[in-house]
């Protein structure tokens, strides 16, 4: 548990860094250094799409250092952070539908479509469509493979002959209402 608290104090210090990064990309944008050519209304709607997702990085940084830091202070926060991250099933939800490489690759694709905004509209748009089709494909896949998951693990419960069964617990109940042979 010690190592996890490191963790989270680096984190922490990663976090608070790239706070500062975007207040410094904040400034850029404030200072119109990015600002894109073109049609009147097509630049302000990418100088809002950059404003957003600023906005939506900014809050989720801010997000992951608050959740770090009530977890370093508080015994019981940081055990369920510590299990929820070591979990599993979640590891396997997470490597089958295609790890961190589609999050990073849909991000990558967002930093040139800001850039590109500024020289032609329709690269921008093409960049914002690639990173829009990756992160809905991470999304499908992460909901077929926990269907997947769920009915595999159901079915093994199922069909296991050792399995203690208890009166009160609904799991039980439900397995052994679905493992029931029909006449």
């Amino acid at each position: 548990m010690e190592l996890y608290t490191t963790f989270l104090s680096k984190r922490q210090k990663t976090l608070q860094s790239a706070i500062i990064g975007s207040i410094f990309i904040w400034a850029l944008i404030a200072a119109s250094v990015f600002k894109p050519i073109g049609l009147e209304n097509f630049s302000r709607f990418v100088r809002g799409f950059q404003i957003g997702l600023m906005a939506a990085l900014d809050g989720a940084l801010i997000h992951m250092l608050l959740k770090c830091r009530s977890a370093v202070k508080d015994e019981e926060k940081l055990k369920r952070m510590y299990f929820e991250a070591y979990d599993e099933r979640k590891k396997l939800l997470h490597e089958k539908s295609g790890g961190s490489a589609l999050y990073l690759c849909s991000l990558a694709l967002l930093a040139p479509a800001v850039a590109s905004a500024c020289f032609r509209p329709d690269a921008f748009w093409a960049f914002v469509g690639c990173s829009a089709l990756l992160l809905i494909t991470r999304k499908v896949l992460l909901i077929y493979y926990s269907k997947q998951l769920y009915f595999n693990t159901f079915s093994v419960l199922a069909d296991s002959s050792a399995l203690v069964l208890e009166p009160g617990c609904l799991r039980c109940r439900l397995i052994s209402c679905f493992s029931r042979k029909s006449p």
